[in-house]
């Protein structure tokens, strides 16, 4: 997926390439070799927080896409892999283009299988194939859509990251006095703040699309939650609701975050099984959250306004902008 891959550049074979670092990172929330992850069990009438168990995933295969050659895994991510984190609009740049890359290759992963998804309900009971069915439409569309979206903004990152120009980056970072137990890369389309309120433009013809990166990572002062987005994009609304909390709210604002929107959530298997049955399927339901047509209820608007639950104890040490 590299902007420069073809079969003259390219050289060490495909790489299982880490979207959220396994040495110091997945490896330090890890037990005996292993990190937690939610999963569905399986697809069966509306999806609610007990249909998703938590499993445990190997270190080895844990984010991982094979989507880069050795070389150009190594050359292109080597300020974030070889470099103490410190914020910089390069490392923030590539923890964004990482989820980017990642994202886009799973799209096309599933539009490449999506045949075979369709044949997965034979010998199901008819509701079920229904649903099944009207799921893998409404996917597939989702799928198409997203491709276009994404390869738009792919190309744009491609010729920042080809130009060394990180100058368009922009990111809100919490630094964390601990390694955080739970540890995330992904890139979505926000809808909502942490108000409860849908974004400015949302719904209204011709907005352009906005997206918004978060990584939750290890560094070696303690751990980092990283927005991050780019010039001229108005997913600064957002982040300023979240700027608005407290240090002591912070932690829960971005653990509800993470679990809301993002798959690519892993966390330590201690921690996982030092919570209360409750708040296990509480942020189970919010793994699942506005997966159509199976969950019971859409996403709501004020599904990342607090909702009292506290899973975490991080201490908040700072916060740093760059903002436009």
């Amino acid at each position: 997926m590299h902007p420069l891959a073809s079969e003259v550049t390219c050289r060490g074979g495909i790489a299982r390439a880490h979207t959220i670092q396994r040495g110091g990172g997945l490896s330090r929330i890890s037990k005996e070799g292993h990190v937690g992850k939610l999963q569905v069990k399986r697809y069966s009438g509306a999806i609610r927080g007990d249909s998703v168990e938590r499993t445990l995933v190997g270190l080895r295969s844990a984010s991982t896409f094979t989507g880069f050659c050795g070389l150009h895994d190594t050359q292109t991510f080597a300020p974030l892999e070889t470099r103490p984190f410190s914020c910089s609009q390069q490392q923030v740049f590539l923890l964004a283009y990482r989820a980017l890359c990642r994202e886009l290759y799973y799209l096309r992963v599933h539009a490449e299988l999506a045949p075979v998804y369709r044949e997965g309900d034979r010998g199901s009971p008819l509701d079920e194939q229904v649903m099944l069915q009207l799921y893998m439409t409404r996917k597939e569309s989702e799928t198409e859509r997203l491709t276009g979206r994404l390869g738009t903004l792919r190309s744009k990152c491609d010729n920042m990251l080809l130009g060394r120009d990180f100058s368009e980056v922009r990111f809100y970072a919490v630094m964390l006095a601990e390694c955080p137990d739970i540890m995330c890369n992904g890139i979505h389309e926000p809808i909502v703040d942490f108000e409860g309120n849908y974004l400015s433009s949302i719904g209204r013809q011709g907005a352009p699309t906005r997206w918004m990166h978060l990584s939750l990572i290890a560094t070696d002062e303690g751990g980092a939650a990283v927005f991050s987005w780019w010039a001229g994009d108005t997913t600064e609304e957002i982040i300023n609701t979240l700027d608005a909390l407290s240090d002591d709210e912070l932690p829960h604002a971005i653990v509800r975050y993470a679990f809301e929107f993002f798959g690519n959530v892993y966390f330590s298997p201690l921690w996982w099984d030092g919570l209360t049955p409750s708040t296990q399927e509480r942020l189970a339901a919010r793994s699942v959250s506005g997966m159509p047509p199976f969950y019971e209820s859409a996403r709501a608007h004020n599904c990342l306004v607090d909702d009292g639950m506290r899973a975490v104890r991080w201490e908040v040490s700072g916060r740093q902008w760059i903002r436009d």
